[in-house]
């Protein structure tokens, strides 16, 4: 999708690495919750978590990719909201 919008490969790359971080983080929390099961407040914790010791222009990053897995979660009817 980011491709055909003519979004850069860094940021492609990017965003793959950060929502793989996310993955391997959500596996390891015990129950592992489903990808509709995600919540604010497991959101909330995946971000403090990961942004305590990075940069602004990096935790923008962070967000930014979140985001955009969510809008594509509200797109594909998994979430009812971002």
């Amino acid at each position: 999708e980011y491709a055909a919008r003519g979004v850069s490969e860094a940021v492609i790359r990017n965003r793959e690495r950060e929502l793989a971080r996310f993955g391997i983080w959500l596996k390891r929390r015990k129950p592992t919750p489903k990808i509709e099961e995600i919540s604010l407040e497991i959101l909330h914790e995946y971000i403090k978590s990961r942004t305590t010791f990075l940069s602004k222009p990096s935790t923008c990053g962070v967000l930014g990719s979140l985001r955009a897995m969510g809008d594509y979660l509200v797109e594909n009817g998994l979430w009812l909201q971002n």
